[in-house]
């Protein structure tokens, strides 16, 4: 029989550092997407971070359902 490296408090913390990451990672992009006031982000850029934004507020949702588990 093995046994899981993570214990529950280890596993909760896990999970919220990347929480947060991802909540920083979605902020920054959204950020940088509304606030072009400068005009510098290329067009290319806009349409290649969409799929990536979306992506990560998926991974998002998925690891509040990981803790929704826990409790």
């Amino acid at each position: 029989m093995t046994t899981s490296p993570f214990n529950e408090s280890d596993y909760r913390e896990l999970i919220s550092r990347i929480n947060s990451s991802l909540d920083a990672l979605i902020f920054e992009i959204e950020h940088e997407l509304v606030n072009n006031i400068s005009g510098n982000i290329d067009r290319e850029f806009r349409f290649e971070v969409i799929p990536l934004l979306r992506r990560l507020k998926e991974a998002r949702k998925e690891s509040a359902q990981a803790t929704l588990f826990l409790d």
